[in-house]
């Protein structure tokens, strides 16, 4: 297995999916934007607001964070004791490492339309911007990953 061509491949699929994501994202926080513009936005009492903030703050953190982690986490595990790496599965790993921190932006993206307290709606896009900043594919990363793997589980 050559691990350059298979990371710049795996890399090059990586951001045609983290484009697409991303720009759907966009599209949702400009709609929610014009939506205030509109004062088309749902306006809620300041009881509800608060329980909806933590709310969506732990699905933010879930999503962009904890889901990641816990992937990433049980694909080491598997591989180092099964000592197979299955590539397309890390192919899959990688796929969903860039999905779940993009569902993680849409919370924060409803906190902002229903206008919660700034310490839910900041907490949650600083989370969410984490989550996509974690998402970024790099070569060099991936191409380590894959050295890596290859020489553990070989």
């Amino acid at each position: 297995m050559d691990t350059g061509e298979t990371a710049k491949e795996l890399v090059r699929k990586i951001k045609i999916l983290f484009a697409v994501l991303a720009a759907a994202n966009g599209g949702v926080f400009l709609l929610i934007f014009f939506l205030h513009k509109k004062e088309l936005s749902p306006s809620l009492t300041p009881e509800v607001l608060r329980p909806l903030g933590i709310g969506l703050l732990i699905a933010t953190v879930c999503f962009s964070v904890a889901v990641s982690i816990l992937l990433r986490t049980f694909f080491v595990s598997k591989a180092l004791k099964s000592r197979k790496f299955d590539l397309w599965q890390y192919h899959s790993l990688q796929m969903k490492l860039v999905i779940f921190p993009m569902i993680g932006v849409l919370p924060a993206a409803l906190g902002y339309l229903f206008r919660l307290p700034k310490l839910y709606l900041y907490g949650s896009m600083i989370v969410a911007l984490y989550g996509v900043y974690s998402a970024l594919p790099s070569l060099k990363k991936i191409r380590g990953e894959l050295n890596y793997f290859q020489k553990r589980c070989s």
